[in-house]
């Protein structure tokens, strides 16, 4: 079900007052994992990305939040209940991260320790993280099938793709 949403997604229903680019009108001057998309960004705290190679489908969705920003939040996990997931941003708690089915990982970074879950879900490639005990800050939600799909560099191996999802960095 969370696969069939994702696909299905429709920016336009979900933020009928966002100015959106038109399909037609796709730049694809981001490179993401071997791959070039357009990225929608004029929705705040939600950046979508569509393939060039995967015929302009939407193969990745990035939701951050910076600090507790009410607006930001909302608009993420509209995006998210749209796609069947329970609300990850804002106060989340340890039990509503099980859905997931994984342990967390903590990581030292730069900023400080970072706990992250990774792992499929519903058929998609989720990864959430949260600095400290600060809200949620990343949601990162992948089709990893897509990703593959989308890889121009003969150089990038497909299937180092979920590899690359498990060990992804901040």
């Amino acid at each position: 079900m969370i696969r069939a949403s994702f696909e299905k997604l429709s920016l336009k229903r979900l933020f009928p007052r966002a100015k959106l680019v038109d399909a037609d009108e796709f730049s694809f001057d981001e490179e993401y994992m071997g791959g070039l998309y357009h990225t929608e960004q004029a929705i705040d705290g939600c950046e979508f990305g569509f393939g060039k190679k995967t015929g302009e489908r939407l193969v990745f969705v990035n939701i951050v939040i910076l600090g507790h920003c009410i607006a930001e939040s909302i608009n993420g996990n509209k995006v998210l209940a749209e796609l069947g997931v329970p609300p990850l941003l804002g106060s989340v708690d340890e039990s509503q991260m099980a859905c997931f089915g994984t342990e967390a990982r903590m990581q030292n970074t730069p900023r400080g320790s970072v706990k992250k879950w990774v792992g499929p879900f519903g058929g998609l490639h989720f990864f959430v993280s949260r600095f400290g005990d600060e809200p949620i800050s990343l949601v990162r939600i992948n089709d990893a099938e897509l990703l593959k799909q989308n890889i121009l560099d003969s150089d990038f191996p497909a299937e180092d793709v979920w590899g690359l999802l498990n060990d992804e960095d901040e």
